[in-house]
């Protein structure tokens, strides 16, 4: 019975010593004590990256023309902005404007003209789950784009208006910088299979695929 007794007596002197408002910390919630009452507290827990599902990034590369229509206008720079919607963690449906602008070569007949090419494209793309930080992915969708030659000039290329089919591949990375806010930026390869060679009116045999690399930057929310 002596012993139950200065048992209790420690117990109770112990607790006369705890300062009001202690805090303790168990499994990874806050417990704080403040005069007799409890707050719980949980604590603050970073969304997953699949939980967040829009995408804004803007993107800036080289674009390539194959066969005889790169012989024509060659490389170019290319540019445009994209949003994306992510249902699942492995899938997103991308939606782009994508641009570039050309100089027709130096060494063909006539005088040299500036060629723009404007559109627009859609996208599926399917990512395996790597981590939080990197996100590899391959995409393939449709596109539509217009050639716009704005010399006087036509003999070798004329506005039009090309579908084509985009596939590519790519990575992200995402560096924190909220709790459900990720700032993305990564680089992807894409090869565009075009449907339609009567923008090129001297080309009969050849494709007039292109093909780009594209470094993109944005956020994820």
């Amino acid at each position: 019975m002596r012993k139950a007794k200065a048992i209790l007596t420690a117990f109770a002197a112990a607790a006369l010593l705890l300062p009001a408002g202690a805090v303790a910390q168990q499994d990874g919630v806050i417990i704080e004590e403040d005069q007799g009452a409890v707050t719980i507290e949980e604590p603050v827990v970073r969304e997953e990256v699949q939980d967040r599902g829009l995408e804004l990034q803007a993107l800036g590369g080289i674009r390539s023309f194959t066969g005889d229509a790169g012989d024509i206008i060659g490389t170019g720079p290319t540019y445009g902005v994209l949003a994306a919607i992510e249902p699942f963690s492995a899938l997103s449906l991308e939606l782009s404007y994508q641009g570039a602008t050309f100089q027709t070569a130096e060494g063909l007949p006539g005088e040299q003209s500036r060629i723009n090419q404007n559109g627009g494209e859609a996208v599926l793309k399917v990512s395996p789950v790597v981590g939080d930080l990197v996100e590899l992915y391959a995409l393939g969708g449709i596109g539509l784009t217009q050639f716009t030659n704005t010399g006087v000039n036509e003999l070798f290329v004329v506005d039009d208006t090309v579908t084509s089919i985009p596939v590519g591949i790519g990575a992200d990375f995402h560096l924190p910088i909220g709790i459900a806010t990720d700032f993305l930026i990564g680089a992807r390869g894409t090869y565009e299979f075009a449907f339609g060679e009567d923008a090129f009116p001297g080309i009969t045999d050849s494709r007039t695929d292109w093909l780009q690399v594209t470094l993109n930057a944005g956020a994820q929310f």
